[in-house]
Formats: C-alpha cells, structure tokens, sequence
C-alpha cells in the first residue's frame, strides 16, 4: 500500500533525478544564447558580504554560497557548498552537496552524496547515495529520505521517513516525532538516541496475497497516476521558471508568437509531429544512421515536452492583461502552469485542449528558431 509518506518519498526521488537529468542539456545552451553573462565559467561564489534580495538561480562545476539569499535558492553543481544564509527553501542537485549554513524555509537536495550540518526552518527531502546528518544540524520539520545509506546524528524536531538501503541512527540524535522506514535491512539504532515516538519498520521483500491483486492493482493505478501528475506540475513549473531566467527573450518571443500565430504555430507544430518520426525511421534503416535517428528523436521528445513552458507563459501573460494585474514573466508562468495542468484534469476536452496548445508551442518553437537561424545567417555568424 502507499501512503501519503511514501508517496512523498517517490515523488521527491523522482523530481529531483529528473531535474539533474534535464540540466545536463538544458544549462550549456546559454552559450550559444542571447545573454551576455558569463555562464561558461565553472566556479561560482556568492561570497560572504555579498546579498541577494530576490530568488537565486546558478550552475557550475563548483558553487559556493557564503553570503545571504533572500529569496528561494536553485542550485546545480558538482561540488555544492552552502555556508552561508537562504532566507527560502533551497534546490539542490550536485555530485556532492554540503550544507553547513542556516535555510529558514524547505530543503530539497539530490545528489552522489550530501551531508547536512547546519539548521533547516521547515522539511527536508533528499535522494541520494548517501546522506549524512550531523549533531550539529537541526532540522525544525519533518524529513523524507530516498537513498543508499544515511547516517543520523542530528536533532530532527519532525518525523522521518526513509525508503533506504542502510539507515544507521547515531546515539548524538534525538528524533521527537515518528520514524518510518523501508528497507531490507533493520536500522542500526543506538540506544543512547532518543526517538520520542514510534518507530516502524517496513521489510520492502514481501509476498503478495492473491485475493487482495486486483484492489492493490487498481490502487497502485491510481497511486502513479496521481505520483506523475504532481511530479509532472512541479518539474514542469521548475523547468519553466529555468527557461525564462536563461533563455527571457527566446521565452517570451516564442510565448509572443503562440498568442499572435496560434493557429500557424499549430500547423506547423502538428506537420512536424508526424514528419519527424517518420524522418527518423528513414534514418533508422541504415547503420550510418542510426546515431542521427537516435538524436533526431531525443531532440523530438524534449520538444514536446518543453513546449507547453511557452504555452503557459502565453496563458499566465493573457490572464493577467485581463485581470490588470503587473506581473513579471516568472509569476504570469506560474499562473500559466497552474492553468495547463487544471485544464488537462477535464476528461476529453481538456486533453484535447492540452494537445492543440502543445501543438501552438512546437511550432512556436520552431519558427522563432528558424527566424534566429536567418538572422545568424544573414551576418554570417554561422
């Protein structure tokens, strides 16, 4: 059965992996963007005078945060290493990710291996190979686990909860809630940590009862369907508000042209969706070029997904020209999101709707990109 923590728990593993996944292709575009800033460079630091008073997004091979973030803090890196202040939740991904400063609201890391020193306001959800949680770390909120191994000597003021491979609890710890567990393996519980409440354990090796197969089935149904909805709403909401912070002007020009050229973009976006598989196929049949294929429909799958991005942004942009509302591009996308996945929730018709504003986005995509490549072409740029 799953319950409402456990269900966390997947959903948390899931977007977290995700995210990482995507970043690897979709933060080295910039380079080839319009922005100017310098997204090559491969160390960032945020150092310990310096503050930011609005939502915090970076990258690189190593990022250090030493100063303060007022405001919610994206992050993805192969070394992470928050010392300093995020006045918001955090989101991390990174090979290796070390916390030692104070978060005031949520932290949600995945990464190889992540050690948590300092103090978190709310929740902690993490997936990772490993986590380490020191004495020295408070957590004020509950705390969510997927991972390999994790290794608790802190105060945790919430319940936990872990899906783990090896889950060891210190004697320094003191857990005032609950702690519920999957795994194969017992925990190794000191008896100097002190655990206020119930401790369950769940052996995930477990034999099925054949009369309960066709309730559990139609249950788990139900349970990923619900898991993909929320997993896809929040990816979706984090991959757009990266595309507009990266990419404003080709966001909002390609937003621009699914307003102006809805019905063009849907013709265009609907021709492609039947030419390019075919085109791969083609591609497919010969050994040569099978590498071409492969890419041509990898290309093909991240275009329908991030189409909608443009579509919500065109939506949040519209509703909020006639509510009157000044909203900066961030908040009209959110809106924008919010409205996409509503709408899909109506049976038919909003799967229909859902399919012809994808269709808008595809070929908004398209022809801004074949706009940008003339212009580069016309100074032979490229």
């Amino acid at each position: 059965m799953y319950n409402d923590e456990s269900m966390k728990l997947l959903r948390n593993k899931f977007i977290f992996f995700l995210f990482a996944a995507l970043l690897l292709f979709v933060l080295p575009l910039p380079v080839f963007a319009q922005t100017n800033q310098s997204i090559k460079q491969k160390i960032v630091i945020l150092e310990k005078d310096q503050i930011v008073n609005r939502d915090y997004f970076t990258a690189g091979s190593q990022v250090i945060i030493d100063g303060t973030i007022n405001g919610d803090a994206y992050i993805a890196g192969g070394q992470v290493d928050i010392n300093g202040i995020v006045n918001g939740d955090l989101l991390v991904v990174g090979g290796q990710i070390n916390i030692r400063g104070t978060v005031s609201q949520n932290i949600r890391a995945a990464g190889g291996s992540i050690v948590i020193e300092g103090n978190a306001g709310k929740n902690v959800s993490v997936a990772g190979g490993s986590l380490t949680v020191y004495k020295t770390a408070k957590i004020t909120g509950n705390t969510v686990i997927a991972g390999g191994n994790a290794r608790i000597e802190g105060n945790i003021l919430g319940n936990f909860t872990a899906g783990i491979g090896m889950l060891s609890i210190l004697p320094d710890t003191t857990i005032r809630g609950n702690v519920d567990y999957w795994s194969n393996n017992k925990a190794t519980v000191s008896s100097n940590a002190k655990v206020l409440g119930s401790t369950v354990f769940h052996q995930t090796q477990f034999k099925t009862n054949p009369k309960n197969t066709a309730i559990t089935r139609n249950r788990m149904a139900i349970g990923i369907n619900i898991f993909f909805t929320i997993y896809g709403f929040v990816f979706s909401l984090i991959l757009g508000l990266l595309f507009v912070w990266l990419f404003p002007v080709f966001t909002q020009k390609a937003a621009d042209l699914v307003r102006n050229r809805f019905w063009l973009s849907a013709l265009i976006g609907f021709i492609a969706l039947i030419i390019v598989p075919i085109v791969g196929i083609i591609f497919a049949v010969t050994i040569l070029g099978i590498p071409v294929a492969l890419a041509l429909m990898f290309a093909y799958m991240v275009l329908i997904y991030v189409a909608k991005i443009f579509v919500s942004l065109m939506v949040g942009k519209f509703v909020a020209q006639k509510a009157k509302w000044n909203l900066n591009s961030y908040w009209a996308f959110v809106i924008g999101i919010f409205i996409y996945y509503a709408v899909g929730i109506i049976p038919v018709l909003g799967g229909l709707a859902k399919f012809v504003f994808t269709l808008s986005g595809i070929g908004a995509i398209l022809i801004q990109k074949k706009t940008e490549y003339s212009m580069l072409r016309e100074k032979k740029i490229i």
